[in-house]
């Protein structure tokens, strides 16, 4: 098959689930990354990858605006010519989007201006890892895990970048951030990893 729905279960009342299908979202395309803005709609990150064998019919993934109220798609958006796939995405307090595709380009867009106002090639320091962004709320820093490195976003002001961590095992699933501890997966290994 191609393309995957948006699914909307209701915690509350619960037994609710309401599938949107893809054409009704990005049609022939998966939505793989979620966040939200500060007025309840959402940003979703999308993928044209068929990993069940199917031919995929998109060559652009892209990223779009979910309207909450009307449960519609306002608007998509391609902000990296050639990406398959928007893997990863933060909303941060000025509703910029920040992503990191499959090939670890790291952007930042802004959702109001539908600009891209930031963009960085982080392929030296691995592969895109699932569940890869964590923000520390006391540093006030976007923390990005890639197969082979941790990288420290200063999203504050300006989008500064440093690597504060060459992994001496290579990351396989994402991370949390508990009592200055990073823990991510490594096969059939959890890590800690202490950092500054």
């Amino acid at each position: 098959m191609v393309g995957g729905g948006l699914g909307i279960y209701h915690v509350e009342k619960q037994k609710k689930n309401t599938i949107l299908p893809n054409e009704r979202i990005v049609a022939n395309q998966s939505t793989v990354s979620i966040g939200m803005l500060r007025n309840g709609n959402l940003i979703g990150g999308t993928s044209v990858e068929t990993p069940g064998g199917a031919e995929s019919q998109a060559e652009e993934a892209g990223i779009y605006l979910f309207d909450w109220e009307t449960k519609n798609v306002a608007y998509f958006h391609k902000p990296i010519r050639g990406t398959r796939e928007i893997s990863q995405l933060y909303i941060d307090e000025c509703d910029r989007v920040h992503g990191l595709t499959k090939e670890s380009l790291y952007f930042v867009f802004d959702s109001k201006t539908k600009e891209l106002t930031h963009l960085f090639d982080l392929g030296e320091y691995g592969n895109v890892v699932r569940n890869g962004f964590v923000y520390d709320d006391y540093k006030q820093l976007l923390i990005c895990l890639l197969s082979h490195s941790v990288i420290q976003i200063d999203i504050q002001k300006d989008v500064q970048l440093k690597n504060i961590a060459n992994l001496a095992s290579e990351a396989t699933s994402g991370i949390v951030l508990h009592q200055g501890l990073l823990y991510y997966g490594s096969g059939s290994h959890l890590i800690g990893l202490e950092i500054e």
